[in-house]
């Protein structure tokens, strides 16, 4: 099993998205729970842009939002990043779509609608599977669900 880190800066990360993203067998995406709330926007976008990937979503690996540092005071749970994430993707989802639509009305995307037309995002609509588990790096003990699911991968 290779592991990929993709780094945080965006000139880099597409790159790395578009090179890995025709053999992945799974996405692990990392958020802060702690500071999702304030960062929706950049965490949506970046998870939106890996999902609408024409070859990520014809592959369709399963996928893993690990709500990191969990033992924070802040920490939002899982259901509730969801539930974020769910409604900022929708936002993501209607922008990207007005800001592509051609002087004709022609599409100029180059990746995939997300969801079901005529209905707000949600995870359940994607072709792949989405689960959000709860845990700490930190805690060693706390990565259960991430050893697991990368060992069912593997």
């Amino acid at each position: 099993l290779n592991l990929v880190d993709v780094p945080g800066h965006e000139r880099i990360r597409g790159s790395v998205v578009e090179e890995f993203s025709s053999s992945a067998r799974g996405i692990l995406y990392v958020v802060d729970s702690n500071t999702v709330a304030k960062q929706v926007r950049d965490v949506a976008q970046f998870l939106h842009t890996i999902l609408a990937n024409k070859a990520v979503n014809k592959n369709s690996p399963p996928v893993v939002v690990f709500c990191n540092k969990q033992d924070g005071g802040l920490a939002k749970t899982a259901q509730a990043i969801r539930t974020i994430m769910e409604k900022e993707i929708e936002k993501v989802r209607v922008t990207s779509s007005n800001q592509l639509e051609g002087l004709e009305g022609e599409s100029t995307t180059t990746g995939v609608f997300l969801g079901k037309e005529g209905k707000s995002f949600e995870f359940k609509d994607l072709t792949n599977s989405v689960t959000f588990v709860e845990g700490s790096a930190a805690d060693l003990d706390s990565l259960g669900n991430v050893k697991d699911w990368l060992v069912k991968i593997a």
